[in-house]
């Protein structure tokens, strides 16, 4: 070494720096490097490990070099250093929300960074109520896993560049049950300059209540700023000193945030805002609105930032249609009266068991109401109706709804949370009704719901707990019972007894993946399968797909491969394959998904230039070239597996076609699972299983479907001759638009020797050509 260099290695950092890079490289390309190749850098790693003072543990697994192996990324430096940075990341790489910004990679030593999907802070540009909706749900999905903020703030609430949703940072998480424990000196130091008193002064506390505060407090910081940016220049003042009196207000709320809320209301504060963030921050912490309060406390302020309305009153009783007798009114999807949909709702409580009370005292509220209507002697408005008509119909769907995986007291119990939720949402939704009719009164005892609600939420609370400490139950309820205690912060029960051991010493540590039935919303059938079913659904405040997987879970071969498959699918971290939310492994198989919302790429790039179709297709092949570096085979590539969400080209079903790789699937002699005939390689139709060479093949013929709008060896030819032609090392005719080059890439991709075809980095680079090529 010179004399320099050895300068330079003196810095301990510098070497673990060195060699963690060095490890890295090896593990991540050890597979694809030749024997000499492998042999230098392992002897490099050697001559640096021997000269080094520092030892290298074992990499993690979200361990990444820089941000320029995603398309759509930044890094964020973590100044608190590399243990702040392990801790952020290891948490940050388990959330999976389309409202926590999306984890890709970090960077522990030297200069700590964590890199993520491109977003900008709220206060940057002026926060709306409906990105502060899309925070809120992040919020109650970190609440879900267990997790809180050590010092929520202004700097967590961000907006994504794609998808235009409000996001929660996804840093500066702890779980509930480790509040207070290895607390480093950086995160003391962080609680002492916490905006709350509380926070800093009961670190060990910290709760989703605190958390609450805190989010109310960025809330108020918010509005401030919101504020400074509305008001109009003052007399002589530039739009460039405007802005730059804008940023003083933001750089001291970033500084010196928000404590407590003011004494009084400010006068940019709304009325309904102000009530919102005084039930957020109020003293008492068990005074404070719960979560599932606040998410639909800014969804109503959402909802009528949409429609630029500050209340529905006028919606409610202006409109000059009436209805002269409420007793004849239909629910036209239902094709019931009011009346006999309350009858057939009184029926439906009566058999949902444990949550009987629970949705009786909806019930009985609606029933007063629609008493007062019958008696109204006036002809009532027709919105008025419809508006009540409405919650009677969301109610009467709710008990009519076959539940998704609730059919024991366990389920029903575990069940609980979920439909207090959407309880509590009616209940507001009730008395919004009445407070916005003249028509409507409350006086009735029946409308003082809140004390019957938290009684009955504290009955099942303590079901539940009474169900974890004398549980032996079956593996699906263990698996909700660990979920339920990972959702309530719990680790241990009775401070002796492992959450590990809910049903026995054998029975295995829940995935952080796991997605209760009940928790899901199914909404429309999309289609079926030879794998299952897929629906349109709903999953804690977001559009999701959901897939129900056919696959013998009684064997435990199976339910062991599924749940391997999934770890491997959600620890994908990259914006081109379709995100997954979570799964169920046990009882009936199902994982949660990303919606795509503008449909497949041969729909979405009908009419677009051909630079900017094979920008989408470069997209796919960055997706293609992810899966194959983490060891995933495709195996069913074509256009309808390729969507675009947020204009970005994503892939899809990779995550069943793994499923169907099993024995038990045939592989040859039909269609099957495993993907159409004309997209498939020649070793795979002759029965071999999909490899990364197969998926190269495959995804050559998606090129030339995307490109010429056809179906691979056209839309005519019938399968038998497709396997014939492709068996006999034939590939589909130049189409006349390919230039040489484009039909050059298809040839290399599509050659009959899996040997002879490029990898998928060397496609990746072969699109970006076609996709800047002007």
């Amino acid at each position: 070494m010179t004399s320099g260099w050895r300068a330079r290695w003196e810095d301990e950092q510098q070497q673990l720096e060195v060699l963690t890079r060095l490890k890295h490289g090896l593990e991540r390309y050890g597979d694809v490097l030749n024997p000499r190749e492998l042999d230098v850098m392992s002897a490099e790693f050697d001559a640096v490990v021997r000269y080094a003072e520092v030892v290298v543990m074992a990499v993690p697994q979200w361990f990444a070099i820089s941000e320029t192996e995603w398309s759509r990324a930044e890094a964020s430096p973590v100044d608190e250093g590399e243990e702040v940075c392990v801790r952020d990341a290891s948490f940050f790489e388990l959330l999976n929300h389309p409202n926590v910004r999306k984890f890709y990679g970090a960077c522990h030593v030297a200069k700590p960074f964590v890199i993520h999907e491109e977003s900008y802070a709220l206060d940057s540009r002026g926060a709306t109520w409906g990105y502060l909706l899309g925070c809120a749900y992040g919020l109650a999905y970190v609440h879900e896993q267990g997790l809180v903020h050590r010092g929520l703030s202004v700097n967590h609430l961000l907006r994504s560049y794609t998808s235009k949703k409000g996001l929660l940072s996804g840093m500066g998480l702890v779980r509930r049950q480790d509040v207070g424990h290895d607390l480093t000196e950086v995160d003391a130091e962080r609680e002492r300059k916490s905006r709350s008193p509380e926070i800093s002064d009961h670190a060990n506390d910290l709760s989703v209540s605190s958390d609450i505060l805190a989010f109310g407090l960025a809330i108020f910081d918010l509005l401030a700023i919101n504020h400074a940016i509305s008001v109009a220049a003052f007399p002589g003042e530039s739009y460039k000193d405007k802005w730059e009196r804008v940023d003083i207000v933001r750089e001291r709320v970033r500084q010196q945030p928000t404590e407590q809320l003011p004494a009084t209301q400010p006068v940019y504060v709304k009325e309904a805002e102000w009530n919102l963030l005084l039930g957020m921050c109020a003293a008492d912490p068990a005074a404070r609105t719960s979560m599932e309060d606040v998410v639909y406390q800014v969804g109503v302020l959402a909802q009528q930032e949409t429609i630029g309305h500050s209340s529905t009153t006028e919606t409610l009783d202006t409109s000059p249609a009436t209805v002269d007798d409420v007793s004849l009114y239909e629910i036209q999807t239902l094709g019931m009266t009011l009346q006999e949909t309350l009858d057939e709702a009184d029926v439906l409580c009566s058999e949902v068991g444990a949550l009987c009370d629970v949705n009786r005292v909806v019930w009985v509220r609606l029933v007063d109401l629609y008493e007062q209507l019958e008696r109204t002697r006036t002809p009532l408005s027709t919105s008025l109706v419809e508006s009540f008509s409405l919650i009677l119909m969301r109610f009467y769907d709710m008990l009519d709804k076959s539940p998704f995986g609730e059919d024991s007291n366990v389920a029903s119990t575990c069940a609980a949370h979920t439909v207090f939720g959407k309880i509590y949402t009616m209940h507001h939704d009730i008395d919004r009704l009445i407070y916005n009719s003249s028509n409507l009164e409350r006086t009735s005892g029946v409308h003082r719901w809140r004390p019957n609600l938290e009684q009955a939420r504290q009955r099942q609370q303590k079901a539940m707990q009474t169900i974890l400490e004398n549980s032996s139950s079956a593996l699906e309820e263990v698996a909700l019972l660990q979920f339920a205690a990972r959702e309530s912060g719990i680790s241990y029960l009775g401070n002796t007894t492992p959450l590990a051991q809910l049903g026995g010493t054998g029975a295995e540590m829940l995935p952080q993946w796991f997605v209760p039935a009940h928790q899901v919303e199914l909404r429309g059938h999309i289609a079926d399968g030879s794998f299952g079913a897929v629906y349109r659904g709903e999953w804690l405040g977001t559009d999701v797909v959901v897939k129900q997987v056919l696959t013998d879970q009684e064997n435990k071969e199976n339910r062991t491969q599924f749940r391997q498959e999934i770890d491997l699918w959600f620890s994908l971290n990259h914006e081109h394959p379709i995100k997954l939310y979570g799964a169920c492994h046990e009882g009936q198989p199902f994982f949660v998904c990303e919606r795509a919302s503008q449909g497949t790429i041969l729909s979405h790039v009908k009419g677009f230039a051909r630079n900017s179709t094979w920008r989408f297709l470069h997209d796919a092949a960055e997706g293609l070239q992810h899966l194959h570096d983490h060891g995933i085979v495709h195996g069913d590539l074509k256009g309808n597996n390729v969507l675009v969400s947020d204009g970005i080209a994503k892939l899809a079903d990779f995550g069943l076609i793994i499923i169907a790789s099993r024995e038990e699937v045939p592989t040859s002699g039909g269609e099957g699972a495993l993907g159409a005939f004309r997209w498939k390689a020649p070793e795979c139709l002759m029965g071999a299983r999909p490899t990364f060479a197969s998926d190269i093949y495959s995804f050559g013929m998606c090129i030339i479907e995307v490109l010429t709008g056809k179906f691979p060896w056209g839309n005519s030819i019938p399968d038998e001759a497709v396997i014939r032609n492709v068996t006999k090392k034939l590939i589909p005719e130049r189409p006349k638009n390919f230039s040489d080059a484009e039909w050059d890439l298809v040839t290399r991709m599509c050659s009959f020797d899996p040997k002879l075809r490029m990898n998928a980095g060397a496609v990746v680079n072969c699109a970006d050509y076609f996709a800047n090529d002007d």
